[in-house]
């Protein structure tokens, strides 16, 4: 890449070096009286860095769990006097000494992490390699949850869960038979479920950063009220005279009610 040329009475030496190392160079005179005339020069090319993952295949795109160690990270530095590192999650550092350049650490914070690592020193242009670290988030899944309860049968909207703040979604809804409920939403369809009450467990999976948890709630879903009559047959349908006791009338009152009241009874005649 480097050549002589003469022109002129001036030997010019000039041109881009393609190889490294060290050359001595010795110009001589052509042609005229004897001896040649000699004069000579050294040039020295030095090589461009190099960066050289010493490290194990894959170490450059690692995936860890947050708060937990990755697997160290090494390059060789050849032809330069440093090394930096930069786009590293918090936690995580690189280190030079002595032609090697270590990333190691723990990281504090998730996200995927894009890498760059730049020689210092050495001829122009740097050397870089780049590498990803991708660190998911650990956590403690929280499951909490609740249901207005108890819900009449016949409501017009159906119950839906309510989670606890910080609550983790992605977990499965489920419930025993007699009630219809979407694993997914924990909406329970009122429709198609029957009265009673039923414990409704949320489950969470575990993750490769987290374990799996779970929580339950009871939630109560209330029949029509019901009025049945207990008493003898025909006794709600009586004829008596003034004065006259009149057959005792029973009902049970069943349902969701808790009560009852009675209207349009002749003076003397009373219900409790």
């Amino acid at each position: 890449g480097v050549t002589g040329s003469y022109a002129a009475g001036v030997l010019t030496i000039s041109g881009t070096p393609t190889a490294s190392g060290t050359f001595n160079y010795t110009v001589t005179t052509t042609g005229g009286c004897a001896p040649a005339a000699t004069a000579t020069g050294t040039i020295t090319v030095t090589p461009l860095p190099i960066i050289t993952l010493t490290s194990a295949a894959g170490t450059t795109a690692q995936t860890v769990c947050q708060n937990v160690g990755i697997t160290g990270i090494t390059y060789s530095i050849t032809n330069a006097t440093g090394a930096t590192v930069a786009g590293l999650p918090a936690g995580v550092t690189g280190s030079y000494a002595a032609g090697v350049l270590t990333i190691s650490g723990t990281p504090t914070a998730s996200g995927t992490f894009n890498y760059t690592v730049t020689t210092t020193g050495g001829c122009a242009p740097a050397a870089t390699a780049t590498g990803t670290i991708t660190v998911n988030p650990s956590m403690m899944p929280v499951t909490g949850f609740s249901y207005s309860t108890p819900v009449c049968i016949n409501a017009g909207i159906n119950p839906t869960p309510t989670g606890v703040v910080g609550f983790t979604t992605g977990g499965i809804y489920s419930s025993t038979a007699g009630l219809t409920i979407n694993g997914v939403t924990g909406e329970i369809t009122l429709s198609t479920s029957s009265a009673g009450t039923y414990t409704v467990t949320y489950f969470y999976p575990s993750t490769v950063c987290g374990p799996a948890g779970n929580s339950t709630f009871d939630i109560t879903i209330s029949p029509l009220p019901s009025v049945v009559l207990t008493s003898v047959a025909a006794s709600d349908n009586q004829t008596v005279c003034v004065n006259s006791v009149l057959t005792n009338i029973s009902y049970v009152i069943g349902g969701g009610a808790t009560g009852a009241t009675v209207v349009g009874l002749p003076a003397g005649v009373t219900g409790s």
